[in-house]
């Protein structure tokens, strides 16, 4: 009875599968960042790109703020917090197709600004465009701080009965 038996099908429906896989919607499992450091007039001076792994879709805050804080200083050089926002594409197959052939004029994007107080989901989508999927962090160069003590010392003065006070 087995020598009856065609699994040829089953190779062709491997075959099919793999020629299918980029195009297969699947939850990420990593997003790209894009660190941006700027001069103090927002000019850009350098970028670095890093990928973050993420579980179950989600974007955990408390791996942003570790991101973030351990970027801060970059070639020995401090730089502050500036803003930060993602872009995230959801597409499935069926889109990426209609958009080759120009039936639609987009795909489903999000462009949004980064909220550092909650978890960001990250959409599925299929798995040849999931490295799109970005987050943009942008430092500012801080500026270099005067070595001149701005501020002076205030002696009270006790033994005078008027409390008036002495600046040296």
């Amino acid at each position: 009875m087995t020598e009856d038996a065609d699994f040829s099908w089953i190779e062709e429906s491997e075959r099919v599968d793999a020629e299918l896989a980029p195009y297969l919607e699947d939850v990420p499992s990593g997003v790209r960042i894009l660190y941006i450091y700027t001069n103090e007039n927002y000019n850009i001076g350098k970028v670095r790109k890093e990928v973050m792994d993420i579980k179950d879709g989600v974007v955990r805050k408390a791996d942003i703020k570790n991101a973030i804080v351990s970027n801060r200083t970059h070639d020995g050089v401090n730089y502050r917090y500036a803003t930060s926002f993602y872009y995230f594409i959801h597409c499935t197959a069926s889109h990426v197709l209609e958009y080759g052939e120009n039936r639609v004029s987009s795909l489903d994007s999000t462009l949004r600004s980064l909220p550092i107080l909650d978890d960001i989901r990250v959409p599925s989508c299929a798995k040849m465009i999931q490295s799109l999927n970005t987050i943009y962090v942008i430092f500012q160069r801080l500026r270099p701080s005067s070595t001149k003590n701005t501020t002076r010392k205030v002696r009270f003065d006790t033994s005078q009965s008027s409390r008036k006070t002495r600046r040296l």
